[in-house]
């Protein structure tokens, strides 16, 4: 008898020892995952949340503060948060600022032309950082007279660039292209800017162009979208669609406007709106990788490549995503907020902090501050 306990119990000990194992496994995966998890902090507060989902967000001042563009009834709005204070905080008056009662009259040549107008029914107008250049769509002066019908692909309208105050007004030769709402990439010192408008009758969606102002030349990339380096000197945009593969390409600003070799980025996956870093090394982006059967999955990832060596390192995968943000952390469109899988035609609204090693990003309806796992 006496053996038969000690057998009994050697068992139980035995299923004990086993059961305390495996339990202290799981746990220490449990405590690994949980550290190798990126913080993430959600910015949502009052005076965010009062304007819907911000159309596009950049960093300012040495990763110090971040700008929110919002679309709003009377054309754009935009606030400024202090990361470290947690708190929005006063825009300052140099930056970004309201387009003067003379400019506006200078475009319209004293109300005589009319400018493109949103749902909201209000002018789309893009000004530049400092306020010093403005970017529109006017009508033809045909269209206007009603000599033409603005509904035809053939009708003559314009983009027009105004300078010093409108002092100086340029149309840009992109005609029949209405002007997206999303803000404009300005670099070289507001020399050269990236456009993006769509064809709404001739069916030919939307497209980007690259401008000089120096040079007073455009170049279409036929991109669904793109964006320029900091120093000004390379562009990277997508647009050239093979099955579900939407590839990547860079090539030199300094093409304008004649074409020059380009190369592709060794990226599989659907690639979503990429971003220079700030020294133009690395391009961050989102993606949704293939699946083992060769067909594109649902799920998402957060990637970045260099361009020198085409290595891609892997930040966030769709576990941690989900965990950070929850399980729908896609961002929803500014056009329509009830819209919250990732497609070609929604705009991701996300921004890289100068030194790489943070993102925000709006998903599941808040703003994330997310520091990524960079060594």
């Amino acid at each position: 008898m006496k053996k038969l306990l000690s057998g009994k119990s050697k068992k139980w000990w035995g299923l004990l020892i086993v059961v305390v194992v495996v339990a202290a496994f799981a746990l220490s995966n449990i405590f690994l995952n949980f550290e190798s998890l990126p913080a993430a902090i959600s910015l949502e507060t009052k005076d965010l949340g009062r304007l819907g989902p911000p159309s596009a967000v950049e960093w300012l001042e040495g990763d110090k503060q971040i700008l929110f563009t919002f679309e709003v009834k009377t054309g754009i709005d935009r606030v400024l948060y202090d990361v470290e204070k947690r708190q929005v905080v006063p825009k300052p008056n140099g930056l970004y600022p309201e387009i003067s009662s003379d400019i506006m009259e200078r475009i319209t040549k004293n109300g005589r032309v009319n400018l493109q107008l949103h749902i909201v029914k209000s002018p789309v107008i893009n000004t530049s950082p400092s306020g010093s250049k403005q970017v529109y769509f006017r009508w033809s002066d045909e269209a206007q007279a009603g000599l033409v019908d603005p509904r035809l692909e053939t009708y003559d309208t314009d983009i027009w660039i105004a300078e010093d105050n409108a002092q100086s007004r340029t149309k840009l030769g992109i005609k029949a292209c209405f002007l997206n709402r999303t803000p404009m990439v300005w670099r070289a010192q507001e020399t050269i800017v990236l456009i993006s408008c769509s064809y709404p009758y001739g069916g030919g969606g939307s497209t980007s162009y690259l401008v000089n102002l120096l040079q007073k030349t455009a170049r279409e990339f036929g991109a669904i979208y793109a964006d320029i380096s900091f120093d000004g000197t390379q562009i990277l945009f997508a647009g050239k669609r093979t099955n579900w593969d939407f590839e990547m390409w860079i090539a030199p600003v300094a093409a304008l406007p004649n074409q020059q070799p380009e190369y592709k980025l060794n990226i599989e996956g659907r690639v979503l709106f990429a971003k220079w870093s700030h020294d133009g090394k690395w391009i961050y982006y989102w993606k949704r990788p293939f699946l083992s059967n060769g067909e594109l999955g649902n799920h998402l990832v957060f990637e970045r490549i260099n361009v020198a060596t085409q290595q891609v390192e892997l930040l966030l995968n769709d576990a941690q995503l989900s965990q950070l943000m929850g399980e729908k952390y896609t961002t929803p469109s500014p056009y329509d907020p009830e819209q919250i899988e990732f497609d070609a035609s929604t705009p991701i609204v996300w921004a890289l902090s100068s030194d790489g090693r943070q993102i925000v990003s709006l998903g599941n309806r808040k703003i994330w501050l997310i520091t990524l796992p960079i060594k």
